[in-house]
């Protein structure tokens, strides 16, 4: 079984290139991200200061994955795995995100739930965080395309992601 984690980014865990390894250690089939943007509480909430840092965070990791698919290497990052996918085959997301469609949470006490638990909103913050990941991932797009090619020619699912590298 493949299974894959989904980081809930918060103010207090901005640590992101740390998270991720630490997460891949384990042994996650992929490692994401999503920034907490809403909770019944209000506490916890990223606002625009924490969004930037995410996204620097979010940058550090995209330039760790570019280092280790240059070199061959397996790196399970699912946020640039997916944004470098969907560049490559030109397409986009119909949805802002999966929930109900393609995957469940599943919280630190167990509950199952649709959603990330979660309200979206579309604040500036949220706005420049979404245009910087994209204009990094670009980038990637085609620093990857020209010295790892080899990384688009490989299956999604397959543990060495086209490098020949388990």
């Amino acid at each position: 079984m493949q299974v894959s984690a989904r980081v809930t980014v918060t103010p207090f865990n901005l640590d992101l290139p740390s998270t991720l390894d630490t997460f891949i250690g384990m042994g996650f089939h992929s490692v994401g991200f999503s920034p907490l943007l809403r909770a019944s509480n209000g506490r916890a909430e990223m606002g625009p200061g924490d969004m930037a840092d995410m996204l620097q965070g979010m940058i550090a990791c995209g330039l760790a994955f570019e280092q280790k698919v240059m070199r061959g290497e397996r790196y399970p990052f699912s946020n640039m795995q997916n944004a470098l996918r969907e560049i490559q085959r030109g397409t986009h997301r119909p949805y802002p995100c999966g929930a109900g469609a393609g995957y469940f949470g599943v919280s630190a006490d167990g509950e199952l739930a649709a959603c990330h638990h979660e309200v979206l909103a579309r604040g500036r913050s949220a706005c420049d965080y979404i245009r910087g990941w994209l204009h990094y991932v670009i980038g990637a797009h085609g620093r990857l395309a020209r010295y790892a090619p080899a990384w688009f020619a490989g299956p999604p699912d397959t543990p060495s992601n086209g490098t020949g590298v388990a």
